[in-house]
C-alpha cells in the first residue's frame, strides 16, 4: 500500500512540476548563473511555437540566463527547436544561428544575448536597449512584472518611446505563480544602460533567467518582460508554462 501511494505521489508531482527530459538535464555551470562560450550542455530537447518560447525553455529548465531581442516581423507561429545530445553552449548557439540566419548570438558578462542582425533589426529596440538610466533599483519581493513596468516608467524609457510614438502594453498572464526576482533580491545601479542592466539581473538573480523585448503582434506596441524559476524549486525542475496572449 505504501509502496503504490509513493508511486502515486510521484506521478502527481511530475505533472504538477512538468518534469520531462528537457528538464531533467542541466547546463554543468549553473552555480554562479554566469555561463561561457565553454558550458558543457546535454540533452537538449526542445521543441515550440515562436522564438520567444523555445528560448524561455532553454533559461528556465537549463538554468541558463538569456536575453532575446526579437527581429523585426517575427513569425510568432513559427516552430523553433533546440536539439543537441552532448556539446557546448557555443555548439547549440551556433546550430541555431546557422539555421535562422536573421540571428546572432553572444556572451556578454556570463549571459546569452540572442539578437537579429543589422538588417533584421527593430530599430526602436536598438535605441531603448542602449539607453543609460541615471539610477535604478529594485526591492526585495519585487515579481519580474512589476520590475518591467518599473523599468519603462522611468524618465530615459519614456522619453524614447514618447519620441518614438510607441507605448508599453502588458500581456494577459494566467497561472498561481506569478515570477519573482528573487525574495532577498536587491540591486541599485546609476549610469547603466538597459541590456547590460537587464543582463545583470538575470545574471545575479537567484530566480529570474530571462529577459525578452518584442513587439505585440496585435497593435505592434513594445513588450518588455522577464520571467524566472520557483525560487523554491530545485535545478532541473520547472513550473508548467504560463499562457501569454496579447489583449484583443
Amino acid at each position: 500500500m505504501f509502496k503504490r501511494t509513493t508511486g502515486l505521489a510521484a506521478c502527481v508531482l511530475a505533472l504538477l512540476f512538468g518534469v520531462g527530459d528537457s528538464a531533467r538535464a542541466q547546463a554543468q555551470a549553473a552555480s554562479g548563473r554566469e555561463v561561457s562560450a565553454a558550458t558543457r550542455i546535454e540533452n537538449v530537447r526542445i521543441k515550440a511555437r515562436g522564438i520567444e518560447s523555445v528560448f524561455s525553455r532553454l533559461s528556465l529548465d537549463y538554468d541558463i540566463p538569456v536575453g532575446l531581442e526579437v527581429a523585426d516581423s517575427e513569425d510568432e507561429l513559427a516552430t523553433y527547436q533546440l536539439n543537441l545530445k552532448d556539446g557546448t553552449l557555443s555548439d547549440l548557439l551556433t546550430q541555431f544561428t546557422a539555421q535562422h540566419e536573421r540571428y546572432a548570438w553572444e556572451i556578454r558578462d556570463g549571459v546569452v544575448n540572442i539578437f537579429p542582425k543589422d538588417r533584421y533589426r527593430d530599430t526602436l529596440f536598438k535605441d531603448l536597449l542602449e539607453t543609460k538610466l541615471s539610477r535604478f533599483a529594485v526591492k526585495k519581493n519585487t515579481s519580474c512584472w512589476d520590475l518591467a513596468r518599473s523599468l519603462v516608467a522611468t524618465p530615459e524609457i519614456k522619453q524614447v518611446l514618447d519620441a518614438r510614438g510607441t507605448r508599453y502594453r502588458e500581456r494577459n498572464f494566467s497561472g498561481a505563480y506569478i515570477p519573482q526576482v528573487g525574495r532577498e533580491f536587491t540591486l541599485d545601479v546609476s549610469d547603466v544602460a538597459l541590456r547590460p542592466l537587464l543582463n545583470k539581473v538575470i545574471g545575479t538573480s537567484p530566480t529570474a533567467r530571462f529577459w525578452l523585448v518584442t513587439r505585440n503582434s496585435y497593435d505592434q506596441t513594445i513588450f518588455l518582460n522577464l520571467n524566472a524559476r520557483h525560487e523554491g524549486l530545485p535545478p532541473g525542475v520547472t513550473l508548467p508554462p504560463i499562457p501569454q496572449l496579447n489583449d484583443r
